[in-house]
């Protein structure tokens, strides 16, 4: 069974590799940047989404989000994300809001990049995903990592962070 929870989640965050470390891409007008948890009492106006994090592993590097339109056909595809952001990791519960460049249905993967190189260390490195989806042995579909916003709504979305190997005492899995 642990062998297979292994696989599982080295399949996911395979998956998940390619939207989290290809380059920037052009986003027209939309804003590429969060705001902090004071800043979400009151966004401006618009839609946005809320995200609250749990049980980010440490404050080590970035967590990287990376927002797209809800189909399977785009979801977790490299050059078919609308938006990546990056925001710096803070160990437990995170808060952070983000604009959106429009109403309607979406997904979203989220990536802690541990070491902020833009690559995924999959001993360590943890992922997430709005609905909190239950993985067996490949990466959920967009629909059910999505959720839907309509104008000027606030969308709270509460995902929690899993790691294939949490690090334990600064030692790799192999040396538990």
């Amino acid at each position: 069974m642990k062998r297979a929870y292994l696989l599982t989640a080295v399949a996911v965050v395979m998956a998940a590799a390619p939207a989290a470390v290809h380059a920037e891409e052009a986003l027209g007008d939309f804003p590429t940047y969060f705001w902090e948890k004071s800043d979400c009492v009151n966004p401006p106006p618009g839609p946005a989404i809320h995200i609250k994090l749990s049980d980010v592993k440490n404050g080590e590097g970035n967590i990287r989000i990376s927002l797209y339109n809800m189909t399977d056909k785009e979801f977790l595809k490299g050059g078919k994300k609308i938006a990546r952001i990056d925001v710096r990791a803070h160990e437990g519960d995170m808060d952070i809001c983000l604009p959106l460049p429009r109403t309607g249905d979406f997904s979203m993967g989220i990536l802690h990049d541990e070491d902020a190189d833009g690559h995924l260390d999959v001993f360590s490195e943890g992922y997430g995903f709005p609905n909190n989806p239950r993985l067996l042995f490949s990466p959920p579909d967009a629909e059910e990592a999505s959720f839907s916003v309509r104008d000027g709504e606030t969308v709270t979305l509460p995902i929690t962070m899993k790691y294939v190997y949490p690090k334990q005492n600064n030692r790799g899995p192999r040396h538990h």
